[in-house]
């Protein structure tokens, strides 16, 4: 997670030193060191640049999003076995806390899939 977070950062750093470069080009422009054509042109790529970069920070935003659900649920999972202690019987509410599907098969064989990582059991 922290992980995400630097890259995250690292980003939006590059935006603003990106939003830097964007105010010395128009600067430059002012002051007649730069033709308003080139300095145009450099801009909007850089503007390119920043919408990209923006693009990348949303789709990692959603990820991290994502992982903090997935980090809820396993947090779920260790409230409910530290609460109970141990599960003595299974009731309606536990089977649907701790199950995510069941299936049976012709031959009879179950199989189990949990709603969580087993190796928090």
């Amino acid at each position: 997670m922290q992980e995400l977070r630097s890259i995250i950062e690292a980003k939006q750093k590059e935006i603003d030193d990106f939003t830097k470069t964007i105010r010395v080009v128009q600067n430059r422009c002012m002051e007649e060191l730069e033709n308003k054509v080139s300095a145009t042109e450099i801009c909007n790529d850089i503007r390119k640049s920043i919408k990209v970069l923006e693009k990348e920070i949303e789709t990692l935003l959603m990820e991290k999003v994502n992982i903090d659900s997935e980090i809820e649920k396993k947090i779920a999972w260790i409230k409910m076995l530290s609460e109970s202690n141990e599960i003595t019987f299974l009731n309606r509410s536990a089977l649907a806390n701790l199950v995510e599907k069941i299936h049976v098969h012709e031959d009879k064989k179950i199989v189990v899939v949990f709603n969580y990582d087993m190796s928090y059991s």
